[in-house]
């Protein structure tokens, strides 16, 4: 990915799926560059080769401690936040 030009980025490994995570300003390009069938084979050729059944890439996009989302406990309907004290 680099090598094709993408500066920010994160592979996250899901078992046999690559999820690859771009900076946000990346997505655009990203997606019109994966409607081209040789670069979108490319990177299927690539991570297939490291043993990955399946590539995706996250539409969210490269968000810093997006795992420890699922750190914070669920309370309220899934929603930390609802019935929290205020931060100052």
């Amino acid at each position: 990915m680099r090598q094709q030009g993408f500066r920010d980025l994160r592979v996250r490994s899901q078992g046999e799926t690559a999820r690859i995570e771009l900076a946000a300003v990346s997505l655009p390009g990203a997606l019109q560059r994966l409607v081209a069938d040789d670069f979108r084979q490319a990177l299927v050729q690539a991570f297939g080769a490291l043993g990955f059944s399946a590539v995706g890439l996250d539409l969210e996009g490269l968000v810093s401690g997006k795992l420890n989302r699922d750190l914070v406990p669920k309370t309220n309907g899934g929603n930390p936040a609802v019935g929290s004290p205020p931060m100052d």
